[in-house]
């Protein structure tokens, strides 16, 4: 087995534990969900909430609907994350 195929099914194992379950545009999606208290806490104040999406994929998310858990949000703002290899998403209670 390569390292390449060792890192993605590790990778795929973390994300697997750690990712909050969602819906983006009626699809699932993995990611993790930040909110405002979680924000808080890691001392950014001010912000939205935040969803990192696993992957980029080049997408425009912008007014799609992400649904976690029994809330939805409605994506304003949507970029890559060339060092996370994420996109995060900017979101808006809907």
């Amino acid at each position: 087995m390569s390292f390449a195929t060792l890192q993605q099914r590790t990778n795929a194992a973390v994300m697997a534990k750690l990712s909050d379950a969602a819906t983006l545009d009626s699809v699932a999606a993995a990611g993790k969900f930040m909110d405002e208290s979680a924000m808080a806490l890691n001392g950014i104040y001010g912000e939205k909430p935040i969803f990192e999406l696993d992957g980029i994929d080049g997408v425009d998310y912008r007014g799609k609907t992400l649904v976690v858990g029994t809330k939805s949000y409605i994506v304003r703002e949507c970029k890559p994350n060339n060092r996370s290899q994420s996109t995060m998403l900017t979101l808006e209670q809907a």
